[in-house]
């Protein structure tokens, strides 16, 4: 935490959010991306869900209910929530899954990491606050999500 004085939990979110972003901020799927072969697929410019798993299919909605396609990798579902996070309206996904699972492993370790930082730096202030729910707060926030 910087020397400023932090007055409030408010105060206290924007501080941790301004941290992070100036720190080494990552954004999926771009700022994970390896050196592969990808294929660019259209996606609702949406935050994309996995509404339910049926026989090992995934079914993949936007957040408001609209049918989006089915998937039977557990990791390519993940793929197309975290990167719909962005709002964008294609994506590049990986066409060998070896580099799909690494991309997805990545990013939830590096989102793993983020949330203890973000515990940390709540600890450290000093205030007798719910943690989860400012965690939840920040992370929501910097457009994250993990399944």
């Amino acid at each position: 935490m910087t020397s400023q004085k932090i007055n409030s939990e408010e105060d206290l979110v924007k501080e941790i959010i301004r941290k992070i972003k100036t720190s080494e901020f990552k954004i999926f799927p771009d700022d994970f991306l390896i050196d592969a072969e990808f294929s660019e697929e259209k996606i609702p410019n949406k935050i994309l869900i996995i509404e339910t798993e049926f026989f090992g299919q995934s079914e993949i909605k936007t957040c408001d209910g609209e049918f989006f396609k089915m998937v039977d990798d557990k990791n390519l579902a993940k793929y197309y929530v975290y990167a719909s996070m962005q709002r964008s309206s294609t994506i590049n996904i990986p066409k060998d899954k070896t580099v799909l699972n690494k991309l997805i492993d990545s990013y939830e370790k590096y989102f793993d990491s983020l949330v203890k930082m973000i515990d940390s730096e709540i600890e450290k202030s000093g205030f007798k606050v719910n943690k989860m729910k400012l965690t939840n707060k920040i992370i929501h926030s910097l457009n994250l999500t993990r399944l």
